[in-house]
Order: structure tokens, then C-alpha cells, then sequence
């Protein structure tokens, strides 16, 4: 690398150029996510924070920084793009607490990005086998996404065994097709919940299990959530998925004990490799419906398989859900 090349620069005024009616908006809030780290000789090193970014740069943009660093630096320049190591990424603060251990993770490293608590917690009657899970809170995008239209509603079930085929949009896992990772736009502030629906997907529940993201509504939750199930299954890493908001869980519930077809629903909630919950505070005040969501999240647990929940607030402000849940 020539002395006194100032890579910041390089790369400001590279993607400057490529902001110019290059690249579309979406791809733009991809290019945010990246640093131009080095030089070597006639290859420019990309970093990137995750494994799905880099595809996106890889497929969608490569050509592009190719040819506006080359005219910038005034030759050929091949790119070459790596996630960043692990300890690029903020350090974790242990905070003690009364039942459970709890952290708050401080994005300190790249400039522009906002603080983003995250609680992780275990259930006490299910202790992780894997890491400790890490919640994570998005605050408000730059562009807030719509919640999808509604699917029609799960019935309280007919006996038959959902496990016989794979799910697919049409077939069970009532997964919004337009919310997929590559329309989600990416922002300062919720960039860690983008990168940790990103691991969910691409290693169910093995880093955060449960993900508990959390959020005022209309800021994108529901779109994530869509598009964990989407890029697990596209990756071949969940053959069954399920999305549920918790009101047609309650509504299936219900319906499975008026039609005593509660051995249907378990099936339905639990032979899954990905269980999708939306707006969990729904179930506040609902003590027969948390009960049976209380032993689905067990039976899934112990199986190593991954939920992942939303709720527009903190568990700590679950106030009326019962303790066991939100601890």
C-alpha cells in the first residue's frame, strides 16, 4: 500500500461515486456496512460484518467497487471481501442480576453506529446447552418497514400430522415471500438485529437461542422475522418453519381444546426446527394460553431447536406475563 494512502478517503469518495444513481438505495445501505481495510499491492480488501453482507457485495456490487476504485486509484483493482474477525466486535459489559446473568452489549467500533442493549437469558427449568442467548433491541430504521398482510388464519387443526412434507410458503409456514434479508434496509440502528437474524438463520440455535428482538411497532420486526425462516430454509439449515403471531396462536389454542384437537396443535408448534412468535406481549393476561407456550418453548429448547420472538417492549416491561417467561 503507498504511504499515505488515506483508505478512508479512497473508500468515501469510491462509494460516494457509487451512491450516484449507480447502485439502488437498499444496495447503498450495504456499502455502510463496509470498510475498505487494506491495499496489497493491486487487491483492495473489503471487510464486511457478516457472512450474508459479503454475499450480497460478492453477487450484487463486486463489478461496481471494481471499477470505482481502479478509476480512483488510477489502475486495475481487483477486490477481495472478508467478514470481519470476531474481535472487531464490541465487547461485551456483564451487569449482574438478581435471577439471571445479563449483559449489555456497547457497539464501540465503527463510528455512526448506536448503542444497542441486548439482554441475554435462560428459562430456569431449561438451561442452554449452547452459548448464552443475546435478545437483541432494533431501534427506529432509516426507512420503517410495513408489517406483512395477514395470512389466513391457522385453523385449531385436523389431526393430521404437519411433519409429512417440508413447509413451503403455500404449506404451513406462512412465510411473507416479499420479507426476505435482501429487502430489509439496513441502518446504523438496527444493524445488530439484522446480523443476529442473519446468524440465527445461517446457525439455528446454536449462537441465540431464544432471540428475543424488541422494538416499537412498525420498525421491521416482523420483516426479520420472516426472513430468518426464509434464509434457514433457503440454506437448507430448517426443513420445518413456522411463523405465528401470538394472537393466532392463542385463537389456534383455543380452537384445539373447544375441537379436543390439542395433540394437533403440539404437533403443529413443536415438530419444528424454526418456531417465528410475533408480538409475544400479546400473551400478557392470558394464563392458560402462556401455560401451553410456556411448555412449547421447553419442548423446543430441549431439542435443540431455535425461537426466536418479538415483542414492541423489553422482557423487563412484560410485566403480567409470568415470571418463568420473561426471566
Amino acid at each position: 500500500m503507498p504511504d499515505g494512502l488515506d483508505l478512508g478517503a479512497v473508500w468515501t469518495s469510491a462509494t460516494d461515486e457509487l451512491a450516484d444513481g449507480i447502485v439502488s438505495p437498499q444496495q447503498r445501505a450495504y456499502l455502510r456496512l463496509t470498510r475498505l481495510r487494506a491495499i496489497v499491492e493491486d487487491t483492495a480488501l473489503i471487510a464486511v460484518p457478516d457472512a450474508f453482507t459479503r454475499d450480497v457485495i460478492e453477487s450484487k456490487l463486486r463489478p461496481a467497487i471494481t471499477d470505482a476504485l481502479s478509476r480512483r486509484l488510477g489502475r486495475p483493482i481487483q477486490v477481495a471481501v472478508t467478514v470481519r474477525a470476531p474481535e472487531e466486535a464490541p465487547p461485551p459489559v456483564a451487569v449482574p442480576a438478581a435471577r439471571v446473568a445479563e449483559q449489555t452489549l456497547f457497539d464501540s467500533a465503527p463510528a455512526g453506529y448506536a448503542a444497542v442493549p441486548a439482554y441475554p437469558h435462560a428459562y430456569p427449568s431449561t438451561p442452554p446447552p449452547d452459548p448464552v442467548p443475546a435478545p437483541v433491541v432494533p431501534v427506529e430504521p432509516p426507512a420503517p418497514v410495513s408489517p406483512p398482510v395477514p395470512h389466513r388464519r391457522t385453523g385449531g387443526g385436523t389431526g393430521r400430522d404437519d411433519r409429512r412434507t417440508p413447509p413451503s410458503p403455500g404449506d404451513g409456514n406462512r412465510l411473507n415471500p416479499k420479507y426476505m434479508f435482501e429487502t430489509f434496509v439496513i441502518g446504523s440502528s438496527n444493524r445488530f438485529a439484522h446480523a443476529a437474524s442473519v446468524a440465527v438463520a445461517e446457525s439455528p440455535a446454536k449462537a441465540y437461542n431464544p432471540l428475543f428482538i424488541y422494538g416499537s411497532s412498525g420498525l421491521g420486526k416482523t420483516h426479520l422475522l420472516h426472513a430468518i425462516g426464509h434464509y434457514a430454509t433457503t440454506l437448507g439449515n430448517a426443513r420445518f418453519v413456522r411463523y405465528v403471531s401470538t394472537e393466532e396462536f392463542t385463537n389456534d389454542f383455543i380452537n384445539s381444546l373447544r375441537d379436543d384437537k390439542t395433540q394437533a396443535f403440539q404437533r403443529r408448534y413443536r415438530d419444528v426446527d424454526i418456531l417465528l412468535i410475533d408480538d409475544i406481549q400479546f400473551l400478557e393476561n392470558r394464563e392458560r394460553t402462556q401455560e401451553e407456550f410456556f411448555h412449547t418453548f421447553n419442548t423446543l429448547h430441549n431439542a435443540n431447536k431455535q425461537l426466536v420472538i418479538t415483542s414492541d417492549r423489553s422482557p423487563k416491561q412484560l410485566s403480567t406475563l409470568e415470571d418463568r417467561l420473561r426471566t
